[in-house]
């Protein structure tokens, strides 16, 4: 069978993530992420620090062009929409989209700095169909409101990162009184960090756990909460919970696993 070939590769970041097959080597893991750079094949990565320095290597072994992000800034933000100018290789864009946080900026400036180089290299890309494509764009359970009445907050966040990143969305773009968590995550992520991390800035914590086998024991996750903490015996029960106790002027936020994001949406949906 003939292997494809890809245009181009694109590594976002590397985070300590699947520890349980990658284990906790940040170096190793970074190893492994490399192993997708083909020879002649340019990357695009968002990596810094040494994850850098060993994609470098790498690429430089294979013969592959490598390219950081151009720079990004949020310009705007109303509800449910916000702005970025993002700077790429063959312009600078001003870009609309209705994915919530400020690290999306990260995310367009590596989408934008991809589709350039794929143009520079001789795809046909019709105009405007980057800003047409990021706007209509929606990802159902990352930074997605499901419900205004309550307030309640949908995020995979399922990785130190990426719960560093909700943290900071939810101080930055959200305006409530209390805020109400509801967490369960995976025993293979770095759970004490992540739940330190999201219990600091939480009025109310409640720790669950989704049907899945590589979930982590709520009691566990109750170990790291400083200030006020639940257990529910299930997501469903979870929110419950949580719209029990939620005021009218409070936010609930379900996150820690696409897993647990994936029933929490779909109790609350139907």
């Amino acid at each position: 069978m003939q292997k494809s070939r890809p245009e181009i590769t694109v590594i976002t970041n590397v985070e300590r993530d699947h520890t349980d097959i990658l284990g906790n080597d940040i170096r190793k893991i970074a190893l492994e992420k490399a192993g997708i750079i083909k020879r002649g094949v340019p990357l695009i990565t968002g990596c810094d620090g040494r994850t850098l320095d060993i994609l470098r290597a790498e690429a430089r072994r294979k013969g592959a062009e490598i390219m950081g992000m151009g720079k990004w800034n949020r310009i705007a933000r109303y509800p449910g929409w916000q702005v970025f100018e993002v700077e790429g290789l063959l312009s600078n864009y001003i870009l609309k989209t209705r994915m919530m946080g400020r690290f999306q900026g990260f995310n367009l400036s590596l989408s934008v700095m991809t589709i350039d180089k794929l143009q520079m290299m001789g795809t046909y890309i019709p105009d405007n169909s980057l800003e047409k494509g990021i706007e209509d764009a929606f990802y159902p359970g990352r930074m997605h409101v499901i419900s205004e009445d309550p307030l309640i907050l949908l995020d995979g966040a399922h990785n130190l990162s990426a719960i560093r990143s909700l943290k900071e969305s939810l101080i930055d773009d959200f305006d409530h009184e209390k805020l109400i968590v509801i967490i369960g995550i995976l025993r293979d992520k770095e759970y004490r960090r992540m739940m330190e991390e999201i219990s600091s800035i939480s009025d109310i914590v409640i720790v669950t756990k989704p049907d899945n086998e590589r979930a982590c024991d709520p009691e566990e996750l109750y170990r790291y909460i400083d200030g006020e903490k639940r257990i529910a015996k299930s997501v469903p029960d979870a929110v419950d919970m949580a719209v029990d106790i939620a005021d009218k002027k409070d936010m609930i936020c379900v996150t820690g696993s696409l897993y647990t994001v994936s029933e929490g949406m779909r109790y609350i949906l139907n």
